[in-house]
């Protein structure tokens, strides 16, 4: 299923007892880092954090000795799709084999309580746009979840569970990033030794001086891998020196070496690691930062 981004149904519950946000929004908000701090080399902050798959969870909740026999959200998830299950046995019967469309389309209609379109769910699209789904995904996971009779509270827990699995993945990121950074800082004072300190300086002051490459690369978290921060490294010794040798061609001026990095930057090439020309792709975007380098200088 292609993936999207989306208020509390009636029966949904209200935010105040289900595990969502605020009045405006159920869905609990993206894991920002707030959770769990993210770390980089270009800041100072290399402390380990142990975390639990309830940290996400709100406060009252976390506690609860109910979810101490679940391992994990997915747990969670699937004793609930089991409750759901037993209690459709004893309550709204599904129509017999070989029942009519009419009939079906009834049970369905019965078993939604009241909803009477895939767009008439509370929980909309602005409420988890920042959950990594387009518009389009998001009506295609609607309509899914209507054709399949899901009631406005059913619907709701979904797209609760959704934002929760997402938090979760979320701070599993941070916490490979986190360990990268630290392995990074480790094996730079290894190679780097007494230089260690100046080293790093220099490539802090590098990224302060290119915003945007910095902003890509901690996106990315390609910062705190070693020979990412060593390469740096050399970048900002040419800075610091003066820029590197030019060539005996024309230099290309700023707003082509910008139009060059746009273009290679939204290349499925440069974002897609998996890619045959990813590499070559990464070289080309330093061959034309070092570029830039040379021309401010």
């Amino acid at each position: 299923m292609e993936e999207t981004q989306t208020n509390t149904p009636p029966d949904a519950g209200t935010p105040e007892d289900e595990t969502a946000g605020t009045k405006s929004n159920p869905i609990t908000p993206p894991d920002d880092g707030n959770a769990l701090e993210e770390k980089s080399v270009f800041s100072d902050n290399a402390e380990n954090t142990e975390t639990s798959w309830t940290d996400s969870l709100p406060e009252e909740l976390k506690g609860n000795p109910h979810l101490k026999r679940f391992k994990s959200q997915n747990d969670v998830i699937k004793s609930y799709v089991g409750l759901c299950s037993m209690a459709g046995k004893k309550g709204l019967m599904p129509p017999p084999e070989g029942a009519t469309q009419a009939e079906i389309e009834a049970y369905l209609s019965t078993r939604r309580g009241g909803v009477d379109s895939a767009d008439a769910y509370s929980i909309k699209y602005d409420h988890v746009k920042n959950y990594g789904l387009t518009e389009e995904a998001y009506k295609g996971l609607c309509n899914d979840l209507f054709n399949a009779g899901l009631s406005d509270r059913e619907h709701g827990n979904v797209m609760r569970a959704f934002a929760n699995l997402r938090n979760i993945e979320k701070r599993a990121w941070v916490e490979e990033n986190n360990a990268n950074c630290e392995r990074a800082l480790i094996e730079a004072k290894h190679h780097w030794g007494m230089d260690y300190e100046a080293k790093l300086s220099g490539v802090k002051q590098l990224m302060n001086a290119f915003p945007e490459a910095k902003k890509i690369l901690t996106q990315a978290g390609a910062q705190n891998h070693f020979h990412v921060l060593d390469m740096l490294s050399r970048f900002a010794e040419i800075a610091s020196e003066g820029g590197a040798p030019k060539d005996n061609g024309s230099s290309p001026d700023a707003k082509t070496l910008d139009a060059e990095l746009e273009k290679l930057v939204a290349s499925a090439a440069y974002n897609d690691p998996s890619s045959p020309g990813h590499q070559a792709a990464m070289s080309q975007f330093w061959k034309l930062m070092d570029k830039k380098a040379s021309a401010r200088s």
